[in-house]
């Protein structure tokens, strides 16, 4: 790991860079996706039954298997969304372009929409978004073309525009970014934080 490295080198010559190792590790181990989707899930899916999670982003596998974990048999359907191939059991994986939007996230994205509107009244739909999603699934509003998005992105990518800029422009032009997988939701009653973040 980088503390690993960190202690070999410069922290291991500092009075006080053993301890600073633990704490850093510590930070990382705190964070860790798995983990922090495992207790979740330990928390607020304990007496769920029709579990359906969609994951997407960067750390959607890692997401994921901290849901499995704790819900196992009672998730019922999944679609994952990533860069690079994971297994995931019965969990239906597809691969997103990343950081520009491709053909591989129109297919994504169209898949993840259908995802959403095949829960039932009383199903539970958990939505595990991270990094990368914004550009690994994508289904654009109807007179905006794949390729309009591909080259806004590439534009600000080119510029140096910040993530929040770039993930504001597309979400106006998208049917799943600003709430829209949450509105596929046929039967939608909650979500936090918020539809809009999803």
């Amino acid at each position: 790991t980088a503390v690993t490295h960190w202690r070999c080198s410069t922290l291991a010559r500092h009075p006080l860079g053993s301890l600073a190792a633990e704490v850093m590790q510590a930070a990382l181990d705190a964070v860790q996706p798995q983990a922090l989707t495992h207790a979740w899930a330990q928390q607020h899916l304990r007496d769920t039954q029709r579990i359906h999670v969609l994951s997407m982003g960067k750390a959607a596998a890692a997401m994921t298997h901290g849901i499995l974990e704790v819900a196992g048999d009672r998730v019922v359907s999944g679609t994952a969304v990533l860069k690079h191939a994971a297994e995931l059991g019965r969990i239906r994986v597809l691969l997103g372009d990343h950081p520009v939007p491709g053909e591989r996230s129109l297919a994504a994205g169209a898949a993840m929409l259908d995802a959403a509107a095949s829960a039932r009244p009383g199903d539970t739909v958990v939505a595990l978004v991270s990094g990368g999603a914004s550009a690994l699934l994508e289904a654009p509003v109807p007179g905006i073309s794949l390729s309009d998005i591909a080259t806004m992105t590439e534009g600000r990518l080119r510029d140096g525009t910040p993530i929040e800029a770039l993930n504001q422009a597309r979400r106006r032009g998208s049917l799943i970014k600003g709430g829209g997988l949450a509105r596929a939701i046929p039967c939608l009653l909650y979500t936090s934080p918020s539809p809009r973040d999803l």
